[in-house]
């Protein structure tokens, strides 16, 4: 953007409205998408032991991955069970699944995107795009 872009009076009104959205987003309740569906609490979960960054699901509900600081996905089928874990070797902060839940799209505070099939392999490795470089 060009400088200047944002002026005060822009950036004042900006700020207002992140903080209104922010305040907004902390008296949401907090449900999972198991319990809002259902209406009950989830049946399982899973005691990573660290902070998690991501999660997704397949379409057909077959399989559910969860991204951690550590750098591990986990990837588990619909019960919760453990399936298999990758070490990425950076946190993972964005994660994809197809609708199938065969492959598992992962991207790391390393720059780095890996393919993973549905046996916990790794298919591709490619760096992410950074802004500026």
């Amino acid at each position: 953007m060009p400088r200047g872009f944002l002026t005060a009076p822009k950036r004042r009104f900006l700020r207002i409205i992140l903080l209104i959205l922010m305040r907004l987003v902390s008296l949401a309740p907090s449900v999972s998408p198991v319990a809002a569906q259902s209406g009950a609490n989830p049946n399982w979960t899973l005691p990573a032991g660290e902070i998690v960054h991501s999660t997704a699901i397949s379409d057909d509900g077959s399989a559910i991955v969860v991204g951690a600081r550590s750098g591990i996905v986990y990837y588990l089928d619909h019960t919760g069970k453990q399936i298999w874990t990758f070490d990425t070797g950076g946190t993972v902060y964005g994660l994809a699944i197809t609708q199938d839940g065969k492959k598992v799209l992962a991207a790391t505070e390393g720059r780095k995107v890996f393919l993973i099939d549905e046996t916990g392999k790794q298919i591709w490795l490619g760096p992410s795009i950074a802004p500026n470089t």
